[in-house]
């Protein structure tokens, strides 16, 4: 085994239905609890995060509130959702998650030591896809609720 791929769907927003809003505490909380690191510093580092996370646009780390979308209900789009999006984690085997699972290490031990060699969790990339507009948070929440990450 080369590389290790996890997947999740959640329900995609309708593009014709979006409405924005900013975040409360407590989701701004989560938004910095998991993205936080990955999310750009100072708006100097906006385009290089940007273009290494493959999103345009990203807000930085250090926002008050963040923009969010939800969908608005309709006879075509029920709940605001129409189709599914696709979240991933994805990470190569390294020596030490080898040793990891030889070892018979948890899963979550194992999770760790991805997470520390630059995987991003699939709790995470709905984050930053919750943030781009494609799902909303409260779908992200819901799908990734068992993910440890």
């Amino acid at each position: 085994v080369r590389t290790v791929i996890g997947q999740r769907l959640v329900r995609r927003l309708a593009p014709d239905g979006l409405e924005t809003y900013d975040s409360n505490d407590t989701e701004t909380a989560g938004i910095i609890e998991n993205i936080g690191s990955l999310l750009p510093q100072t708006d100097s580092d906006i385009n290089a995060a940007s273009e290494d996370l493959g999103y345009q646009s990203l807000p930085t780390a250090k926002q008050a509130s963040y923009k969010l979308y939800h969908g608005t209900d309709s006879r075509e789009h029920p709940g605001g959702y129409k189709g599914r999006l696709g979240l991933y984690e994805v990470f190569n085997m390294s020596d030490e998650i080898q040793k990891l699972i030889l070892a018979r290490a948890t899963s979550s031990e194992i999770q760790q030591a991805a997470l520390a060699q630059g995987m991003i969790s699939m709790r995470q990339d709905g984050y930053l896809k919750a943030l781009a507009g494609m799902t909303s948070l409260d779908e992200v929440n819901r799908v990734a609720a068992a993910d440890n990450a």
